[in-house]
């Protein structure tokens, strides 16, 4: 097996390392799919060319530079394998040292309104369907990530109810026959004692004790108790827990669970989550024993599956927590030469979620709309998953969200004004502000040259140094 191993790398700042592939030729388009040839080591890789937009979560977002002819990987991090190649995998790391994803990730999940708004996949992913890899050290972000996902994922699934299905059940019935009758077992155990109005019988109960929720119960245990060790005085990890595991107790048997029988599991097709989280559960199973009564004894797996993590997705969503919770201040002039602090402010998410309130205005849709609760100041903030901002800009960012400036704010929060009795003309032009991740909190700086615009650091979580 061969592992390529890079970071994520940022074209403007020159942070991280370019991965060592480098375009040979382009296939004409002859009306079909293009295709690039890459040259990796003594290695040649043929990938679509709309697969190198900088999306595809198999390809970690690789991006192809159409100027200097370079492939780069950004914005995502995990392990896959490379097309077309057997036993070679492409690893990126987060460009910011010691950036401990899992515990973003556990901020987004447990808040009560970004975590609810988040679907399954959108932020982390594995795949299933490939191989699992052996690797000399297995990434740290990726088990508690698997294991926050899966959990992030039954929450949701217990909130619809769990899947119901037909159980055997062996009865004993008394002057009655129901189901199918178990002659052997009627006749030893009823017959020859004598109990001739006795009948030992197999009926199909409807039930949720089925062979896929103890399957999902199996793989919650485990989850529990794997976290506790990875993940030891989580803030929101019990939560995360407890709703689940109150549901599966109350109805689920805790047993041992079988590879066969992980195998044979199947999910309704009217629940697509039942799916993955029986995926989820029989990697989690696999990696962590299959006996849910059984002590952990090793939490670190020899091997892995592929994953990927769309870091440009959690920063934005971990954004998003910071500001709901109003651990973001923005400062903005008084007039006197002074600053004015806003802390008390309502946050609209530009995903679509926010009470009914938001509206999007053609294809523009700034991350988030602050609207202070003091008075008629409102605010515009994107999210950049970018260090260069702690130094620099990037002229195509300060475009983009000048362009956000412009729209008529009437248009924009048109709900929220009617419910508030705002008018257009009471509003004051919105403050751009672009937030960046740091590895400290800093005050609000705006942008020399341009009038309210500027940038704000958003600190992130890390791990101490040398930890995984």
């Amino acid at each position: 097996m061969e592992l390529i191993r890079v970071k994520e790398y940022d074209a403007v700042t020159g942070q991280g390392d370019e991965p060592q592939i480098q375009l040979e030729k382009t296939g004409k388009d002859d009306g079909t799919d293009p295709q690039v040839v890459c040259t990796l080591g003594d290695h040649k890789i043929r990938i679509p060319l709309r697969n190198l937009d900088g999306n595809n979560k198999r390809l970690l977002g690789l991006t192809l530079d159409r100027d200097s002819l370079k492939l780069s990987a950004s914005s995502f991090v995990g392990l896959v394998p490379l097309p077309g190649l057997r036993d070679v995998y492409l690893q990126v790391l987060p460009k910011m040292d010691n950036l401990d994803a899992a515990a973003m990730f556990m901020e987004v999940i447990t808040h009560p309104v970004v975590g609810r708004h988040l679907a399954y996949g959108e932020v982390f992913g594995i795949l299933v369907d490939e191989n699992p890899v052996e690797v000399e050290e297995v990434p740290s972000v990726y088990l508690p990530m698997l294991l926050l996902a899966y959990l992030h994922l039954l929450n949701r699934l217990v909130q619809r109810g769990l899947q119901k299905g037909y159980v055997p059940r062996v009865h004993t019935l008394r002057g009655e026959v129901r189901g199918r009758i178990l002659v052997g077992e009627t006749f030893q155990r009823h017959h020859l004692r004598g109990y001739r109005h006795r009948v030992e019988t197999r009926l199909f109960s409807y039930e949720e004790d089925t062979l896929e929720n103890r399957i999902l119960y199996a793989a919650l245990k485990k989850a529990e108790d794997a976290l506790a060790v990875l993940l030891p005085g989580s803030h929101g990890l019990g939560s995360l827990i407890a709703r689940p595991k109150q549901v599966f107790a109350e109805r689920v048997t805790l047993a041992r669970i079988y590879p066969a029988e992980v195998v044979r599991a199947r999910a309704g097709r009217a629940r697509p989550d039942y799916r993955h989280a029986l995926r989820l559960a029989a990697v989690i199973l696999r990696h962590l024993g299959y006996d849910p009564l059984a002590s952990l004894r090793d939490i670190h797996p020899r091997a892995v599956y592929p994953f990927w993590i769309d870091m440009n997705e959690l920063f934005e969503r971990f954004v998003e927590v910071k500001l709901r919770r109003g651990e973001i201040v923005f400062e903005v002039p008084d007039g006197t030469n002074g600053n004015r602090r806003i802390e008390n402010y309502e946050v609209f998410a530009g995903y679509g979620q926010g009470g009914g309130v938001w509206t999007g205005v053609g294809e523009l849709r700034p991350d988030f709309v602050v609207v202070s609760k003091e008075g008629n100041l409102v605010m515009i903030a994107d999210a950049k998953y970018k260090l260069l901002y702690a130094q620099s800009t990037l002229k195509e960012d300060l475009q983009q969200i000048a362009l956000y400036g412009r729209i008529q704010l009437d248009k924009l929060l048109k709900k929220y004004m009617e419910k508030h009795n705002f008018a257009q003309n009471n509003l004051c032009p919105p403050y751009l502000w672009i937030l960046y991740p740091a590895k400290d909190d800093g005050a609000p700086e705006g942008f020399k040259a341009f009038v309210h615009m500027g940038k704000i650091p958003v600190k992130v979580p890390l791990r101490e140094s040398g930890a995984g």
